[in-house]
């Protein structure tokens, strides 16, 4: 194996670690989403894909992995089909954040609404996450609560437990609008990561393949060197 072939080895080892450990927290991440938020069936298939995500990313490293390691042909053309078809889907993905925006920003919308609608359902564990994660209270206001005579729960001031002073919660913003400025902000930042997360995974398959092509000249080489 020429100097080369051993430090695309090396970047390769590198970056499947690094990928082995995204995969693994986002299959942790999906999980304990999956167990909050399993009383909310409008929004039960997110966890489900995070999930999915996470364990396709593992599986695709752990053959990078082992291709690398054990300077496997095979490992590492399994690994480079895996990367093709992520690479594939992350294509899919970002057409779709440049050609369905309206889509995608009113589902999360959508979603939003329909959480806050259904609190009742699951005791408003769901709303309640969501407020402390989007630093939010109410749909549109704390008004939502109080004029409906309940009491504005904690979770808009950003806790699970205890009571919520209203010099907080009165000038907290409403979910529904939060999440939009949120997505409106950042939808340029996730389209360019998602870009240049194809770029990357672009270069990790010429490298895999030169890898591959690596591995089978020094197989030729050792074996027609011992003839």
């Amino acid at each position: 194996m020429d100097c080369g072939t051993r430090l695309i080895k090396y970047l390769l080892f590198i970056f499947n670690i690094f990928c082995v450990i995204c995969g693994l927290l986002l299959i942790i991440m999906g999980s304990i989403l999956l167990k909050e938020l399993e009383k909310s069936s409008n929004i039960f298939s997110m966890p489900v894909v995070i999930i999915l995500v996470g364990c396709i990313t593992f599986v695709v490293a752990f053959f990078g992995c082992c291709g690398v390691v054990r300077g496997s042909g095979w490992c590492t053309s399994i690994y480079v089909f895996g990367m093709i078809t992520v690479l594939f889907l992350q294509i899919g993905l970002i057409a779709c954040l440049f050609v369905q925006e309206d889509q995608i920003i009113r589902t999360v919308e959508e979603s939003v609404t329909h959480i806050w609608e259904k609190k009742s359902l699951d005791n408003g564990y769901a709303i309640n996450s969501f407020q402390i994660a989007v630093q939010c209270c109410g749909l549109n206001s704390y008004l939502d609560y109080t004029y409906n005579n309940v009491t504005v729960p904690s979770s808009c001031c950003g806790s699970m437990t205890g009571e919520c002073d209203a010099n907080i919660y009165k000038f907290k913003r409403g979910c529904r609008s939060k999440i939009m400025d949120i997505l409106h902000s950042n939808i340029n930042n996730i389209r360019y990561s998602c870009i240049g997360m194809a770029l990357v995974e672009h270069v990790a398959i010429i490298l895999a393949c030169y890898f591959k092509k690596g591995i089978r000249t020094s197989d030729n080489t050792y074996i027609y060197g011992t003839r």
